[in-house]
C-alpha cells in the first residue's frame, strides 16, 4: 500500500492499492477491528462491493477482479464473501 501523500486521494482518507485503486481507511480498520487480515486481495473484493451492483456471483466477482489481480482464486473471493457476511 502506499500510504498518504499529496498525491493521495481524498485528504488521505483512502490508501492507494497497485493501479491507482483507492480503499477507505475505514475499510481497512473494519477489516481489522473483525481480526480479517487485509490483504491486498481482500481490500479489493471489498472495495468491488462497495461499488453500486446488483446482485453479484463469485464467478462474477472473479471475472471483475482476476485481471487486476492473476493470483486471485475463486476460493479467496468466497472466502472474502463469507468474512463479509459476519
Amino acid at each position: 500500500f502506499d500510504n498518504c501523500n499529496a498525491e493521495s486521494y481524498n485528504d488521505c482518507n483512502h490508501y492507494n492499492l497497485k493501479g491507482g485503486v483507492f480503499v477507505s481507511v475505514e475499510t481497512r480498520d473494519l477489516l481489522i477491528s473483525h481480526d480479517i487480515k487485509p490483504s491486498y486481495q481482500r481490500l479489493l473484493i471489498f472495495n468491488y462491493l462497495n461499488r453500486p451492483h446488483q446482485h453479484l456471483t463469485v464467478d462474477q466477482i472473479y471475472k471483475d477482479l482476476s485481471p487486476q489481480v492473476p493470483t486471485l482464486s475463486k476460493t479467496t473471493v468466497y472466502n472474502t464473501l463469507k468474512k463479509k457476511k459476519k
